[in-house]
């Protein structure tokens, strides 16, 4: 297992972001050991999984004016970044260095941005009661 799906920095206490980071979670895990042709599949679900993740997060930055925006969309476009890149070779057959990635640096980004990016966006919209604005 990747990333412990029972660590509970992970849930934030927002339960849509706390769904999503269980959904990322889930999706990691059954990369690691996944087959090629499974792997390419759920490479694709995991791409489109974490834009979407990124995508809801962006919105709730903009609207409740959260100071740390510009840092958190800036990280959001590097992985994003790193995962198409390795989309393209595993579109083309070539799992090698997206599953190395996978291994080697998704957990401990992953690790890192939800227990101070994220854990920051959870304080930011908690205290400022725009939790209902997720809905």
């Amino acid at each position: 297992m990747l990333i412990d799906n029972q660590n509970s920095e992970y849930m934030l206490g927002i339960n849509q972001m706390d769904t999503t980071h269980e959904e990322f979670i889930h999706l990691v895990n059954e990369l690691e050991l996944a087959d090629p042709q499974v792997f390419q599949k759920r490479f694709s679900e995991l791409l489109s999984h974490t834009q979407n993740h990124f995508d809801n997060e962006s919105v709730w930055m903009e609207k409740s004016t959260f100071p740390a925006m510009d840092e958190h969309m800036s990280e959001h476009r590097r992985v994003m970044s790193d995962l198409k890149h390795f989309e393209k070779r595993v579109q083309r057959g070539s799992i090698i260095m997206a599953r190395a990635y996978l291994i080697g640096q998704l957990p401990g980004w992953f690790k890192l941005h939800a227990t101070t990016m994220d854990s920051a966006l959870a304080r930011h919209l908690k205290s400022n009661d725009c939790e209902g604005m997720l809905e």
